[in-house]
């Protein structure tokens, strides 16, 4: 089976893990959305919270004869949290292994088509990983906890106790006045933050709620209400784009957006930010591959006869601006 590599360069660490990074995205509404990344060699993701100038609390203004006022850079606040690890392997079975005995030294093709599929489906699995922690960060906390084997991780991202409301009165109730609860948060983020928000993120749990609101029915056009009669959504309300997502992160049902959450946030680019980092990968002992991003190898053992392709990603999601979302509990 080592001859495997030999005879197909293309098993090799440089050409498996440019392929794997080579998939399109699956369509990920959070890879598509907050799509600012970063590459760093290691496993240690470091960045600049930004926060809100506040020199005017203290003084903009002087005398034409007096000194310049020294005021607080941006983003001094210096993070540094380790990143997550998602590694998986698929072990190629006998019939695979059959067929690659059978292919001639110079059937590349026939390898590619063989190895094609799994190596996409290795991606999406890599990219499952990425679209469950940016939404975790989003609403401004890692909880990772897995069972066999046992790992956890939890990081928080300093969002606010002020910017994690839960409502006095439930937006369950067709009476609450849902209205005076977004005014309230767009408000909010806009003091604390000097950037008005534009995206509201909720599952169609939640957007039921409001399209059944007494308060926004009362507000709405009459394009607004022919869309809800079409889609049982709205796309636009209270200056803000309404994003809803019912994307699952697993089979249960489990949604990346929870039920009755509502999620205000900014448009800033760098708001969730991924930082990708290396691996560093010896598949013969003698020669080493540093390789940034997604990383794939191949694994060959004996007795019994195996090639397994591991692939994976060190990589973590950060909130880079906490003041710019509002996650809200919407049903008490």
């Amino acid at each position: 089976m080592s001859a495997i590599l030999d005879n197909y360069p293309a098993l090799r660490v440089k050409p498996l893990s440019d392929t794997i990074k080579q998939y399109p995205a699956p369509d990920f509404l959070g890879l598509q959305t907050f799509k600012a990344r970063k590459s760093v060699i290691g496993t240690l993701a470091t960045y600049d919270e930004v926060k809100l100038s506040r020199a005017a609390d203290t003084g903009l203004f002087v005398d034409f004869d007096s000194a310049s006022r020294n005021v607080a850079l941006r983003g001094i606040a210096r993070k540094q949290f380790d990143m997550a690890k998602v590694f998986v392997d698929k072990a190629l079975p006998q019939s695979i292994l059959n067929d690659l005995a059978k292919l001639g030294t110079y059937d590349a093709d026939g390898l590619a088509e063989l190895m094609a599929d799994e190596m996409a489906d290795l991606n999406t699995i890599i990219d499952y990983a990425q679209e469950l922690l940016i939404w975790q960060a989003l609403q401004g906390n890692i909880n990772i906890s897995e069972t066999s084997p046992v790992y956890t991780k939890a990081i928080d991202f300093g969002v606010a106790v002020s910017h994690k409301p839960t409502v006095t009165a439930s937006w369950a109730t067709n009476s609450t006045d849902i209205v005076s609860d977004i005014a309230a948060w767009k408000k909010l983020i806009q003091t604390d933050s000097n950037v008005k928000a534009k995206r509201a993120f909720l599952n169609s749990s939640t957007m039921r709620y409001i399209i059944n609101n007494d308060a926004v029915l009362a507000t709405l056009s009459e394009i607004q209400k022919n869309e809800i009669s079409q889609t049982q959504s709205l796309s636009k309300f209270a200056g803000l784009d309404f994003v809803v997502y019912d994307g699952a992160a697993n089979t249960t049902g489990t949604t990346y957006i929870p039920d009755n959450t509502f999620i205000l946030a900014t448009d800033s680019k760098d708001l969730v930010k991924t930082i990708e980092g290396s691996e560093v990968i010896s598949t013969d002992q003698k020669t080493v591959h540093r390789v940034k991003g997604k990383f794939a190898y191949p694994e060959i053992t004996t007795n019994p006869t195996s090639l397994k392709i591991r692939a994976g990603l060190n990589f973590l999601p950060v909130l880079t601006r906490p003041d710019e979302v509002v996650v809200a509990k919407v049903k008490i």
